[in-house]
């Protein structure tokens, strides 16, 4: 796992995150799937918009995933130079919008979604995957 140029600090931060590593990743699993209930019920929103993703206050637009912090992305606007009909064809829509969630607590996470829903002024409904993906039903 290590090699001799790892540093001594790098090795025993290594080992004592992986320590509690299935903490923290059955926290992110714990919230994806509660959110996605949460996501599934909700009567709001035509389209996932920036002014969505710019409304939200915890989670950061995307740069990675996987860490301890929640992550929101718009795959559409993130693989530009993709072609639509290409992207339609593996399920990118221009209003999918992909969240990654850390270990922030559930109910805040909740709120500033649910805020963040609301406003957006038209009406659809959204369907969403434990992996955290979202996107409408149409």
């Amino acid at each position: 796992m290590f090699t001799y140029a790892t540093s001594e600090t790098l090795r025993i931060l290594l080992i004592r995150g992986n320590k509690t590593m299935h903490l923290r990743v059955k926290q992110q699993n714990s919230t994806a799937l509660r959110m996605a209930h949460v996501l599934e019920a909700h009567p709001k929103v035509s389209q996932t918009t920036i002014k969505f993703i710019d409304s939200l206050k915890i989670p950061y637009i995307a740069t990675s995933f996987g860490g301890c912090e929640s992550f929101v992305d718009q795959p559409a606007a993130r693989n530009w130079d993709v072609p639509r009909d290409e992207r339609l064809k593996y399920g990118l829509k221009d209003n999918l919008v992909r969240f990654s969630f850390g270990v922030e607590d559930f109910d805040d996470l909740k709120a500033d979604i649910l805020q963040a829903l609301d406003t957006i002024p038209t009406k659809t409904s959204l369907y969403s995957h434990q992996n955290g993906v979202v996107s409408d039903k149409n």
